[in-house]
């Protein structure tokens, strides 16, 4: 076998390609059935119980999502709304829920008790004397009881 160097320049430059008689003329014709034929055509849905599932199951997480994401969340009481109460009010609904006395002796501590509100919330609590006095640490007090 041999191998010939083959040059651009050697190649003789002729048209090789061949148009049919009348193509130009016909094509918007032809161009124009196809696309007749295509709109012709339409897709049909069949109803399937799976897709209505998943249809349903779908709905169904957005709503759940969107009930959860955008439910308004309530946030604490504030001081205001609870300024017309009295004090001795809070500490005999919070005994009557079961919350446990020196939870609310924990907290009294730490309000500001106007004039004689304190003995009174104190004997509303239903804690002895007894009780008292075996709770508080003596060594620290400067009076007599």
């Amino acid at each position: 076998m041999i191998r010939k160097r083959i040059s651009l320049g050697d190649i003789k430059k002729e048209n090789i390609f061949q148009v049919p008689e009348g193509y130009f003329d016909d094509l918007p014709s032809i161009i124009q059935a196809k696309a007749v034929k295509s709109k012709s055509s339409t897709m049909t849905v069949t109803w399937s119980a799976r897709r209505t599932w998943g249809s349903v199951a779908a709905c169904s997480a957005i709503a759940i999502l969107g009930y959860f994401t955008l439910m308004p969340k309530q946030g604490s009481i504030g001081e205001e709304s609870l300024n017309g109460v009295k004090n001795q009010e809070i500490v005999s609904y919070l005994s009557q829920q079961g919350v446990p006395n020196h939870d609310i002796i924990e907290h009294l501590d730490k309000v500001d008790l106007e004039g004689d509100q304190a003995p009174e919330m104190l004997n509303n609590l239903g804690i002895s004397n007894k009780d008292i006095l075996e709770n508080v640490d003596v060594s620290n007090v400067d009076e007599e009881i």
